[in-house]
């Protein structure tokens, strides 16, 4: 037939100036293996960022969404999705970070808000398979982080709401008491 192979415009190794066997000095696609490993760290380093990226679209995508009141009262009837939420805060840029803070807040404002984020942080904290460890502790752990300031008052916004916002008094003496216990307030 009249098409070519994937393969026949490729130059063989012996024409790369590589070895034909596996025993030359050379990989088999002719790379130096220092070389190679410059090409995999850089491939790695692109995947990363087109990753990144990728996450900071969807971050802002939702973070639109939830500017209308009929997403956010969709997004609080699926518990699992404001655990997904919770646990990206973990994204790679800060942008999109304080993006998904912003999202919590919204989402702490709501009247079963706050008991939301609660379950979802003793969801993830279950997964992690510690118990005694206090669910806000990656929150406050965030926060002492320092990675952006505008993440830090986006975080501190939060916690103010969750303590004095519409959330049930039981929740609130947790919430004091779990703050307390991680050296936030006194």
């Amino acid at each position: 037939s009249g098409l070519a192979s994937p393969t026949s415009s490729l130059p063989s190794p012996a024409s790369r100036g590589g070895s034909s066997s596996r025993g030359g000095s050379r990989g088999i696609s002719g790379i130096t293996p220092a070389g190679s490993a410059r090409y995999h760290h850089g491939a790695a380093a692109e995947a990363a960022e087109a990753a990144e990226r990728l996450q900071a679209r969807c971050v802002n995508c939702l973070a639109l969404l939830l500017r209308r009141r009929a997403a956010l009262e969709a997004l609080l009837a699926q518990p699992h999705a404001v655990t997904c939420l919770v646990a990206a805060l973990d994204v790679a840029s800060p942008d999109a970070q304080c993006r998904v803070a912003d999202a919590l807040l919204r989402i702490a404002l709501a009247p079963k808000g706050v008991g939301l984020l609660l379950s979802s942080w003793d969801a993830l904290r279950d997964a992690e398979a510690d118990e005694a460890e206090p669910r806000l502790r990656h929150l406050v752990s965030l926060l002492h982080g320092g990675y952006s300031l505008e993440l830090s008052l986006g975080l501190l916004r939060l916690l103010v709401v969750m303590l004095e916002g519409p959330s049930k008094p039981e929740q609130k003496v947790e919430i004091a008491e779990e703050l307390r216990a991680l050296g936030l307030v006194g």
